[in-house]
This record gives C-alpha cells, sequence and structure tokens, in this order.
C-alpha cells in the first residue's frame, strides 16, 4: 500500500450518513481542521417505503471533497488518504459498464419486504439464521431489499448473464464510483448487516444467497476495515490517494470510544445505538444484534448493539421549548436504559457522541437513570473520528 509519508499527515473522511453527506480534513491529533455538510434528501414513494438518489449521494461527496480540498490547497501535499464512514444496510444496485445506478438507493428503514421476510421465516429456522450473521430476519438488513429489485426492475434480467450487476451498500457505491470502477469491495463491518454474510466464517453464505436468490457475482470484495481499498481516480478531485478505510458508522463511533473489551457507546443521531465490545467471543442475545466490529490491530471482533427507533425526530420539535424538552429526553433515557439492561454489566462507564448528545439535558438526564458515568466524546462526531482513528493506528 503506497501513501506519501509527511511530517503532519492529514487524512479526509466522508462520512456519508442517512441525513447528511459531510467530509472531514483530520489531523493525526485526531483535531477536526475543516468540515463541510450537504444535507440528503429522503423519498417516501409508498407508505413504508423510503428511499435515496444515489447519484445524490456520490454528487454530494465529490462536491463536498473539492470543497475541502480547495479550502485547504496549502496542505494539499499533506493529505495522505481518504476513509469512508457510512449509514448501513442501505441498498444499492448498478451497471457495472455504465457505473449508473438502476434504481433508488433504497433506506434501511424501509419496509417493503416485511412481506416477503414473514414467507422466508416460514422455510428457515430465524434462529439458524441468527447463528450465521447475528441478525434476525426483517427488512432493516439489505438481503431481503437486493432480491425486491432482482424481482421488481426490468433491467436486472438483462445485467446479470452479462455479470454487469453490482450489489453494494453505500460505502462500496462510493468506493466504486470514486476510483473509476475498480474497486468493487467492501468491509466486515457492512457486510456484516446486509444478512447475507457469515460472521463467523467470514464469507458470504451460500446458504442465504440461496434463500434470498441473489447470485454471488454482484456482490463486493469483503476485507477489513483498514485495507487498501483502491486509488482515487485522479480526474475526480484531482488527487489519486489511496482509500484507507471502510467502517459502518455505528461501529466507527464504537472504535472512536476504545477498543477494549467491554467498551460500550451510545450515539444519539436519528436513531439512538447502544454498542458494546465482546471481544473475539460470538455470543447471541434475543433482544440484541450481534454485529462485526473493529479491534486492536485492525482485528474484527464481535460486538452487541440494539438500537432505538426514535431520537432525533423527537428532540428537533422540542427544541426551544424547555418543558417539552424535559419530557422528551426522560423518554428517550428510559428507552435506552430499558436496552442497556440486555447488555453485559461489566463497564463502568458510556462514552456517547452523535448530534442530539450535544443536548446537555439528555446526558445528565441518562446518567441519572442508568446510574452510570457517561463520558461525551470531545467532538460530537465520533463516527469521522473513529475512522481517522483507525487510519492512524494501522499505518505504518
Amino acid at each position: 500500500m503506497k501513501y506519501s509519508k509527511t511530517i503532519n499527515p492529514l487524512i479526509l473522511i466522508i462520512d456519508a450518513g442517512t441525513t447528511n453527506v459531510k467530509v472531514f480534513l483530520i489531523d493525526k491529533g485526531l483535531n477536526i481542521l475543516d468540515k463541510d455538510t450537504i444535507r440528503v434528501k429522503k423519498k417516501f414513494p409508498q407508505k413504508g417505503w423510503v428511499e435515496q438518489d444515489s447519484e445524490e449521494i456520490f454528487k454530494s461527496v465529490v462536491n463536498l471533497l473539492q470543497k475541502i480540498i480547495k479550502k485547504n490547497k496549502n496542505q494539499r501535499k499533506q493529505i495522505i488518504g481518504l476513509g469512508i464512514t457510512n449509514q448501513r444496510e442501505t441498498t444499492i444496485c448498478w451497471d457495472k459498464k455504465t457505473t449508473k445506478a438502476i434504481y433508488p438507493a433504497i433506506v434501511w428503514e424501509d419496509k417493503r419486504t416485511l412481506k416477503l421476510c414473514t414467507v422466508l421465516s416460514k422455510k428457515v429456522s430465524a434462529q439458524k439464521i441468527k447463528r450465521k450473521t447475528g441478525l434476525n430476519l426483517t427488512p432493516y438488513f439489505s438481503a431481503s431489499k437486493v432480491n425486491w429489485i432482482i424481482e421488481n426492475v426490468p433491467k436486472v434480467k438483462t445485467l446479470i448473464p452479462k455479470n454487469r450487476l453490482a450489489f453494494g451498500t453505500v460505502d462500496s457505491w462510493i468506493v466504486f464510483k470514486l476510483t473509476g470502477g475498480k474497486s468493487h469491495m467492501t468491509d466486515y463491518t457492512n457486510a456484516s448487516r446486509t444478512l447475507l454474510f457469515n460472521i463467523k466464517t467470514l464469507r458470504w453464505d451460500k446458504e442465504l444467497l440461496s434463500l434470498f436468490k441473489i447470485p454471488q457475482n454482484i456482490l463486493p470484495e469483503v476485507k477489513s476495515s483498514f485495507s487498501f481499498f483502491g486509488h482515487l481516480d485522479k480526474n475526480v478531485i484531482g488527487l489519486d490517494i489511496p482509500i484507507l478505510a471502510i467502517i459502518g458508522d455505528q461501529q466507527a463511533s464504537l472504535y472512536a470510544a476504545g477498543t477494549q473489551l467491554s467498551t460500550t457507546k451510545i450515539t444519539y443521531g436519528t436513531g439512538a445505538f447502544i454498542l458494546q465490545n465482546l471481544g473475539e467471543n460470538f455470543y447471541l442475545n434475543k433482544h440484541l444484534f450481534t454485529t462485526l466490529a473493529v479491534g486492536i490491530k485492525n482485528k474484527p471482533v464481535y460486538a452487541f448493539e440494539g438500537k432505538v427507533a426514535e431520537c432525533g425526530d423527537l428532540i428537533t420539535p422540542a427544541l426551544g421549548n424547555d418543558k417539552e424538552m424535559k419530557k422528551v429526553t426522560k423518554k428517550i433515557a428510559l428507552k435506552v436504559n430499558e436496552l442497556l439492561h440486555y447488555f453485559p454489566r461489566n463497564y463502568n462507564k458510556i462514552v456517547v457522541d452523535g448530534g442530539v448528545s450535544q443536548a446537555e439535558l439528555l446526558v445528565a438526564e441518562q446518567e441519572k437513570i442508568s446510574q452510570m458515568k457517561i463520558q461525551r466524546q470531545k467532538y460530537f462526531e465520533g463516527t469521522a473520528i473513529g475512522t481517522a482513528k483507525l487510519i492512524f493506528d494501522n499505518l505504518k
């Protein structure tokens, strides 16, 4: 892996979230030197359907990269690489030849495949799927969304036989486009959220591919989160720097919180996500998901994950209204605390980040209700910090 050695190395981080796409310029001390944001629109074509424009996501990435590089042109030579963190599960299929998406991105919140998941749950044991993937058979994960595209988008029938159809989560899509179609890749953390990846063998699972009728040749190559994912096509932003990391947003903020066994973090964002590092031991819990995260020396480790669906949507309308804010923060803190009961209680503090963690009241309420020391991240953008930390920790 080649990257330019410099005295004060800088990293560009793309954070492609559900609500916003952000780009950061971060130094070795994990200080955010610059950042910029573009809001990403969601569309709701039918009840329960949630879509985004894949091309809009990529154009936002390019636009922000160009702006950050232009604003920091004196530091241009210090930029040694790029990392990507992203909303997970969201599903994109595209034509490898034209590099164009064949259907809008189906967002993780989309529930159009509820019926399919119910039908499949009668054919296969839920426990068997959970033992392989750590996940439940629900529309939340990518597998049923990919099946829906294969079954409902006419173009697919001509692309599959020609080996031109590609599937990926948002990270794969961005990497494919940034490298000019040279890299079709993802990392363990994102693959572990598809419901198609065996998190014990670290391989795509043939039985699950068969269940969802998904051909293996449309899947990305899976690598460790800190890896060489290709060089940026120089035509994109005028730099041919290497892509050095891909990591799902929640796993990135867990990495920022620490790599020790039992490290526990809460991200208060669109939803409230709790993750706890389980180390190399695979455990299952009927109330939680088991997922892949990143440990010391870039090793894949297991983590428990729980989610409280509403968070940001409850806080936003209450802003500026103290009485309402108290009510809402208590509601979120109680829901989070309910979920915390299912996590092994072998930790002495919780690290919190995410936009909503800026609400002092929420953090104080959580500390009081959970009777646990809460440490707020220096920057609430734990996802970007975690991705930069992963790169700097592993650069030789």
